[in-house]
């Protein structure tokens, strides 16, 4: 709970990180879930006490702090998407960076102009309400000198008059496309930028090649997906986004994401469909197992890493855990076998409105319950990897799943990692 005092009324940014939502004054705002310190909100400060309650997230701690901004339509650097330049293509390229509009007034008309050298390209944005940030999409024109290891560009934000409001410089990284590399592209969902990253083929002059298309886990960029591989000489392989670090575990809008760049990938890479492969890591195994469920045609073999195949199951494991750990594991965690059964006693729902809410949520995890459709994975191979001693996502999930298959597919691997 925090409280200011302001003289005056007066427009200013609230910046937070670390916090699910916060109150301002009794209305609610978005928080800044992943602690990335991209959380600009702005607010309007009454005269007198000025009141912010945060409510904690995952992370164990919360900042927050008032900015006076300079320009009250300005452009913020934090999250933008933006891609690699590359060696061997002359064309603009798709970015996006968000403006805010710290005024009572829409901001309509407004375009950005992104200059290097003589070279410039405009493109209009969209209007902006008052009091809001919004990320919008700009063009990048290509550089003149595509030797250099990195291109700085200016950007020029303009009303609708052409006259600059603010002026901002950003550098991006000149690449090879047959190095690891990322690609933007317009989303057909809500025409926003997305980015996928590529680890291309060791091949130059490969034909036909494979499509490995990974997905990531919880907290990991799909830049560093992609980093996390070397290159292979029979296929590219292609890591989303997910929307976002967490997202939506590859459900929902995130489900969105890896379609359309699984679809855009193939047609830029001209990969072969009958030799598609589906893996991922953590959160990203059980988007391995969610996507290879949901759309079996897709894939010539799936993968899953360290992953589990129900979302809400994965959710109550850590109880399942502590029933079937030693007294000195138990120890460990400074809990003992009573504290582990009356936290079991507790979770047992006996209220009627309990048990409806607890099947309104469980309805609502829907989605997640791929063994509902286990037999698509019938007529494909399955590697199962998993570490022994893994904490984070039991082991005993991969084992169940190793069972599940076990009754009824001919064509899969377990592999436990020991130690």
């Amino acid at each position: 709970y925090l409280e200011f005092h302001s003289d005056k009324q007066e427009n200013v940014i609230f910046e937070a990180s670390g916090h699910t939502m916060v109150l301002i004054n009794g209305f609610p705002h978005e928080g800044d879930h992943y602690d990335f310190g991209w959380s600009l909100i702005p607010i309007r400060l009454k005269k007198g006490r000025n009141t912010f309650v945060l409510q904690g997230g995952r992370f164990p701690r919360m900042r927050a702090r008032l900015l006076t901004p300079e320009n009250h339509i300005a452009f913020t650097k934090r999250d933008m998407t933006t891609p690699d330049i590359l060696k061997e293509e002359k064309a603009n390229y798709l970015a996006a960076i968000r403006v805010m509009n710290v005024n009572k007034k829409w901001f309509k008309g407004g375009s950005i102009t992104c200059e290097i050298g003589s070279k410039s390209v405009s493109r209009p944005i969209p209007s902006i309400s008052p009091m809001n940030v919004r990320k919008v999409p700009f063009e990048i024109p290509t550089p003149e000198n595509l030797e250099a290891d990195t291109a700085t560009f200016t950007l020029l934000l303009k009303d609708i008059r052409g006259r600059v409001l603010h002026q901002e410089n950003f550098t991006l990284d000149i690449k090879s496309k047959y190095d690891h590399h990322k690609q933007t592209f317009l989303s057909d969902i809500d025409s926003s930028v997305q980015y996928y990253s590529i680890a291309p083929s060791s091949n130059k002059n490969i034909d036909n090649p494979a499509l490995f298309f990974s997905v990531h886990g919880a907290s990991v960029e799909a830049v560093n997906q992609a980093r996390a591989y070397k290159k292979k000489d029979w296929g590219h392989l292609v890591a989303p986004t997910n929307r976002r670090p967490f997202g939506f575990a590859w459900e929902d809008w995130g489900r969105l994401d890896a379609l359309e760049v699984f679809d855009h990938a193939q047609n830029l890479l001209k990969t072969d469909p009958q030799h598609t492969y589906l893996t991922g890591h953590s959160m990203g195994g059980h988007g391995t197992w969610y996507l290879g469920a949901t759309y079996p045609d897709r894939w010539a073999a799936i993968a899953p890493c360290a992953g589990y195949p129900d979302l809400l199951d994965y959710r109550g494991s850590f109880t399942r855990r502590l029933e079937t750990m030693s007294d000195e594991r138990l120890e460990r965690f400074g809990m003992t076998r009573e504290q582990v059964h009356k936290r079991l006693s507790a979770n047992t729902l006996t209220d009627q409105d309990d048990i409806l809410i607890d099947s309104v949520m469980r309805r609502a995890g829907n989605p997640s319950r791929t063994l509902k459709l286990k037999r698509n994975y019938l007529h494909y191979g399955v590697y199962i990897l998993h570490g022994e001693l893994d904490t984070v996502v039991p082991t005993f999930i991969a084992r169940e799943m190793r069972a599940n298959l076990g009754s009824f597919h001919n064509d899969f691997t377990y592999y436990e990692y020991p130690n």
